[in-house]
Formats: C-alpha cells, sequence, structure tokens
C-alpha cells in the first residue's frame, strides 16, 4: 500500500487517541503491531520536520522551543520543502486493523486511520 509522510503524521494523534480505547486482546495487539511498523517510516519525517522548523523558524520566546509560523522570513522555504517531505510515499505491506463494530470514536479519528483500520 502507498503510504505518504502526510497520511503517517497525520495519523500519529488519532492513533493514540485508538490505543486509549478498550478493545478485545486480539485487536490491541494488532494495533501496537501496526503501529510500531509504522514507526520505522514515521521517526525519520518528523526528524526531517523538526530539523526544518529549527532551519527556518526563530525560538519562541515563552516556550524556547523553536517555531515556524505564517509571516516568518523563512516560512516561504519552510513550507515548500515541508511539502516536498509531506508528498515522499512508501510502499508499507499492512493488513488494516479490523476494530470491533461497538468502538467509540470520534469520525475525525476513523478518518486519518482510514488507510489503516477499517471497521
Amino acid at each position: 500500500m502507498k503510504i505518504t509522510n502526510a497520511d503517517l503524521l497525520n495519523a500519529v494523534g488519532p492513533f493514540a487517541e485508538l490505543m486509549q480505547v478498550k478493545m478485545p486482546s486480539k485487536v490491541s495487539y494488532e494495533i501496537i503491531r501496526l503501529t510500531r511498523r509504522l514507526d520505522e517510516y514515521l521517526q525519520p519525517a518528523t526528524t526531517v520536520k523538526d530539523q526544518l522548523i529549527v532551519q527556518y523558524g526563530h525560538e519562541n520566546p515563552e516556550t524556547l522551543q523553536p517555531e515556524v509560523a505564517p509571516g516568518d522570513e523563512g516560512f516561504a522555504a519552510f513550507a515548500e520543502e515541508y511539502g516536498e517531505l509531506l508528498g515522499i510515499e512508501h510502499e508499507i505491506e499492512i493488513t488494516k486493523v479490523v476494530l470491533p463494530e461497538d468502538i467509540e470514536i470520534a469520525p475525525v479519528t476513523l478518518l486519518a486511520l482510514e488507510k489503516f483500520v477499517t471497521v
């Protein structure tokens, strides 16, 4: 299955939310295995994203963390390179995890996970 870095980065929060929901052991196990498999591709993308923020952004005086925002001097260059990063595709062999039908999860969460899970 073709999965982009955008798919991976957009699924981080929803996977974290999904992992808090009680499910049968087999489903929980499959989700853990899937997230570990995807992490192999996610970590390099996150590292490059962080490097781009440091390169094109500035330190927030309140949080002391690097940030880049529209209107910043380096934002256009950041946006271009970040867009390229998000568009990188990976061919990853995965099996979608079948979630229990009675799971209570927000539609927006399922939308972000549609390449990885099914109900």
